[in-house]
């Protein structure tokens, strides 16, 4: 996993996932204040011992849609870069000390 922090592309998802998470659980964290403040005390802390899960849940299935979907993206990527002829496909250099026949 870590050769992949070369690419923009894979940073761009993971600062977009974490700030997903971040502000997921910003979001979890007010509820919860919410709901203190307006139930009573068993109902605020049935749904305290609850609602981090239910949030994990959520923003895991999330992360896993969208890792997927970028997975798909990046073949797609990948595989039209490896096309020769097409706009965008990169010949490999020969690995060192090796030389190229022509």
């Amino acid at each position: 996993m870590t050769r992949l922090w070369q690419y923009e592309g894979y940073r761009r998802v993971l600062r977009i996932i974490t700030a997903v998470w971040g502000v997921g659980f910003l979001v979890e964290a007010a509820l919860r204040v919410v709901i203190v403040y307006n139930t009573s005390t068993g109902t605020a802390l049935a749904s305290s011992k609850v609602s981090p899960f239910v949030f994990a849940a959520i923003l895991s299935a999330w992360t896993l849609a969208c890792s997927a979907r970028q997975k798909k993206k990046g073949e797609r990527i990948a595989a039209t870069s490896q096309i020769p002829g097409r706009p965008g496909h990169v010949t490999p250099d020969p690995p060192e000390g090796t030389r190229r026949l022509t």
